[in-house]
Order: C-alpha cells, then sequence, then structure tokens
C-alpha cells in the first residue's frame, strides 16, 4: 500500500492562501482582500472602506454593468514591507477647560523601516510583537499609512 506522505497537507496547502482568521475580522479584509494586495493592488471594497460583513453584498453589487461603468478608475497600489513588528502604546492628555482626559493611542512599527502604522485596540490585541509579518499597506502622506492587510511571513 502506498503511503500518502509524499502528498502535500491540504490544511498545510490552504494555510498560505488563507488569512489568519483573527488577524482579517481586525483589519477587516478577506481572502480575496489578501490576494490582491498581494498582487500589489487594493480591491474596491477596501478603497471604500466597505465593512467585512457587507462584502458579499458589494461584490454583487460591483460586478454590475453600472457599477463597472461608473467606476473605471484603476485600484490603488498597494505598498509592502516585511519585517519584526513592534507594538507601541500611549497614553496622551488631552486639556479642555476644566478637565484632562487620557486617550489612548495604538501603533506598530516593523524593524528596518521608519515607518508608524496606527492601529485600533483591536488590532493591537491581535498583532503579535516580535513576530515577522508581510504588511500590505496604503501610504497617504509621508507620515500617514494604513494597513489593508498582512499576514506572518513565511
Amino acid at each position: 500500500m502506498m503511503s500518502n506522505s509524499n502528498k502535500p497537507d491540504a490544511k498545510g496547502k490552504r494555510q498560505h492562501t488563507l488569512p489568519n482568521r483573527q488577524l482579517a475580522q481586525a483589519f477587516q479584509f478577506s481572502a480575496q482582500d489578501l490576494a490582491a494586495n498581494r498582487a500589489g493592488y487594493s480591491t474596491r471594497a477596501q478603497e471604500w472602506g466597505i465593512p467585512l460583513r457587507l462584502r458579499s453584498i458589494f461584490s454583487a453589487i460591483e460586478t454590475s454593468k453600472l457599477v463597472r461603468m461608473l467606476t473605471f478608475s484603476r485600484r490603488q497600489k498597494v505598498d509592502t514591507c516585511s519585517g519584526r513588528v513592534r507594538l507601541f502604546r500611549e497614553l496622551r492628555e488631552i486639556w479642555s477647560e476644566r478637565r484632562v482626559d487620557l486617550h489612548e493611542i495604538h501603533y506598530m512599527t516593523v524593524y528596518g523601516y521608519e515607518m508608524q502604522f496606527p492601529l485600533t485596540q483591536r488590532q493591537y490585541q491581535q498583532v503579535q510583537e516580535g513576530i515577522v509579518y508581510d504588511v500590505y499597506y496604503l501610504c497617504y502622506t509621508s507620515t500617514r499609512y494604513q494597513v489593508l492587510s498582512l499576514e506572518r511571513a513565511i
């Protein structure tokens, strides 16, 4: 009887194409978004900020002829960086006339790059410090970036 040890494991095969579920929910990206980001582009849903829970409805609308005619522009190019992630949490004081409020700020950096990626508290909790990630992001200005998706580097 022949052994199955030479055949690729179905789980292992899918492991590299599907996103980590917790990261995908925290950063609001789907497997299709991640595939487009790997190819160097953002999806229309990412560009328009469509919530993950509405993506299935949006994809049906997006394929209609009217929407395709109205959205003839090219998709945005996505930048990529890869490296070990470092997480930061800061408390900032916001002064008003009668009180001081503390505002919690979360962000991450990627080793070897001089960029700070802002994070929500949920995103901050899902990313693991010290792990090497491939980060797909949009660059709006020289100091303003938005993470579209990320995955552990292989």
